[in-house]
């Protein structure tokens, strides 16, 4: 086991023991981890699994009960980098491809759009997709995440994101 690969068993194991002090915070209840492993961010999301990476629903107007999207994440420890993959929940060509509206920020500030270079859209047709994936440098630690689409939806362009929310 190399060193990387220990370090992340050590975080992994330390959240889980803090974790339950903060069992009663509003936060903890957003506390979330990703899966661990690494993806191909070409537009293809055939490598990834929706059960075990699936992260979270991306919601309606950020917070109404609809679900529109589904956030994915996967870290690599041994490279410190953060995959994303948000697909529409009925995975036909729903997602509107208008820049700089597809977007991941951490912390505060932005990570990622599609005007990055290791940002792709999924099945892109004119200015719908199926979804899009991204990677970024993302130290280990505790951070705050909040994810970004706008979906076609009820006749018109919709907001489809994530409150804040602590992994």
């Amino acid at each position: 086991m190399n060193h990387q690969t220990k370090r992340c068993l050590i975080y992994s194991a330390l959240y889980l023991l803090v974790l339950p002090a903060f069992a009663g915070s509003a936060q903890a209840a957003e506390c979330r981890e990703p899966m661990y492993g690494t993806a191909l961010v070409d537009g293809d999301y055939g490598e990834w699994n929706l059960n075990t990476d699936f992260f979270v629903d991306m919601h309606h107007a950020w917070n109404k009960p609809t679900v529109l999207s589904k956030l994915y994440l996967r870290y690599d420890c041994a490279a410190n980098v953060m995959y994303v993959l948000v697909l529409t929940t009925n995975h036909d060509r729903t997602m509107e491809t208008t820049a700089e509206e597809a977007w991941i920020i951490i912390d505060g500030g932005k990570a990622v759009d599609d005007t990055y270079q290791s940002f792709k859209w999924i099945d892109k047709m004119s200015n719908m997709a199926v979804g899009w994936e991204a990677s970024f440098i993302l130290d280990p630690g505790n951070h705050v995440i909040k994810a970004h689409s706008n979906v076609w939806w009820d006749n018109e362009s919709q907001t489809s994101g994530t409150s804040d929310i602590s992994l």
